[in-house]
């Protein structure tokens, strides 16, 4: 992204009359800062797990650790494989789980495991990026934040994992909530940010919505069918009350305890969820908002998506895929 013209290819005139007197003067910042910055010397815990390990394993890491994916490590060769995810999770519930197997499963997961000849031949390796939604790519500590934006952005994935230039090593995790994170922090530096989501054309995407009717399992099926992380929950006249993702399925627990919530209309799972008292529903923003409004918001209440609402009607998202793209390069 040489110019601001890069910014505005495609907008309305009267939008690109705004958008002229955004600069580049954020690029030297996103191109000087390196990604190994993020992580401090002691580096972060880093969890793994190994590629034969069980399914039943992964699950519980996930759970337990409250993360979305975790790299896989092949203790054989030495090295990463690649990410399993709780999108893959749900894919693997989704095709071997019939609505009668569950509903007698009396709320053992381990059993229904230990019943499917696949379940007892497959580990944590045959399942890897199984969603189709957590590939494996790596970006070294030295490389620039742009850099790590323009990755994320290109191959349309929520972390990277971060290697040592010298070894090769895996040393952490970079994600989208560490990029939006410090694009919040340091929003005085980007002009973009003062563009309202209109002008920026964000958030016209259609949304993906379910009834609050249908059940979890029918959600969980479309999530991974759309190939997204989550979608919108909407009541019979199409109004938003909520949204449900991949990292719900946790409300099921690692032993199994509620697996028959899956087979539950949407309103009875999602009174199970854990609630934050300070957010009051789905968050939403409206075309006036700017960028940098829903950057406060999306850094507020940690959320990876927000709704855009115009009169009350629901009209679009935008999800921090949607903001890196503003910052990617040409």
């Amino acid at each position: 992204m040489d110019d601001v013209d890069d910014y505005i290819v495609g907008f309305r005139k009267e939008d690109k009359e705004i958008l002229q007197r955004v600069n580049a003067s954020h690029l030297p910042l996103l191109k000087t800062t390196l990604v190994g910055n993020f992580f401090p010397e002691d580096r972060h815990r880093l969890i793994t797990i190994n590629s034969t390990d069980s399914i039943v394993d992964a699950f519980k890491v996930l759970s337990e650790n409250k993360i979305l994916a975790v790299p896989v490590f092949n203790p054989i060769k030495k090295h990463y494989l690649g990410f399993l995810g709780m999108n893959d999770i749900v894919a693997l519930l989704i095709s071997e789980f019939t609505n009668q197997e569950i509903t007698n499963s009396k709320d053992d997961i381990l059993a229904l495991m230990k019943s499917k000849e696949s379940f007892k031949t497959k580990s944590c390796l045959d399942i890897i990026d199984l969603s189709k939604r957590n590939p494996y790519c790596p970006v070294e500590e030295r490389a620039s934040l742009q850099a790590a934006i323009d990755l994320m952005v290109k191959w349309e994935v929520h972390r990277l994992p971060v290697v040592s230039n010298e070894t090769g090593e895996l040393i952490s995790i970079f994600t989208q909530s560490h990029a939006v994170s410090f694009l919040h922090n340091n929003i005085d530096k980007f002009l973009v940010a003062r563009s309202t989501i209109q002008q920026l054309r964000l958030g016209i995407k259609p949304v993906i919505s379910i009834n609050i009717k249908e059940t979890t399992k029918e959600a969980f099926k479309l999530i991974h069918e759309k190939k997204v992380s989550g979608i919108a929950v909407v009541d019979d006249e199409g109004k938003l009350i909520g949204n449900i993702s991949a990292t719900d399925l946790r409300v099921i627990g690692y032993d199994g305890n509620f697996l028959s919530l899956l087979l539950c209309p949407l309103n009875h799972f999602c009174s199970f969820i854990p609630k934050n008292t300070t957010i009051p529903g789905p968050i939403t923003v409206s075309p006036a908002n700017t960028l940098e409004e829903v950057l406060l918001k999306i850094t507020l209440t940690r959320v990876h998506r927000v709704f855009v609402v115009d009169q009350q009607k629901l009209i679009g998202v935008i999800s921090l895929q949607d903001i890196l793209e503003v910052f990617a390069s040409k």
